[in-house]
């Protein structure tokens, strides 16, 4: 299957899940579930912090969680640049 067919645009991740019995991660949007061995997240560090503890199941371990937290935006343009939709790469 062509890399250009399993491209999802404008389908915003709501959950990133580990199942740890299977060793797979869902990823859960509006409309659909994607199971795959990995993930590779791309997203602004606002966005992030925004949402990192609805985002991921189970919760990220507290030592990440302690090191997103500390990190700090910086943007030469506006605030909201930092709130755009997180990209999500399946492996």
């Amino acid at each position: 299957m062509a890399l250009s067919s399993r491209i999802n645009l404008n389908s915003p991740v709501t959950s990133i899940q580990w199942d740890s019995g299977i060793g797979k991660v869902k990823l859960v949007t509006k409309s659909q579930t994607y199971q795959s061995d990995m993930v590779i997240v791309t997203t602004s560090l606002g966005h992030l912090k925004a949402n990192v503890n609805s985002l991921f199941v189970p919760a990220l371990p507290q030592r990440k969680l302690s090191a997103i937290s500390v990190l700090v935006n910086c943007s030469y343009e506006s605030k909201n640049y930092f709130y755009h939709q997180l990209s999500i790469f399946l492996i």
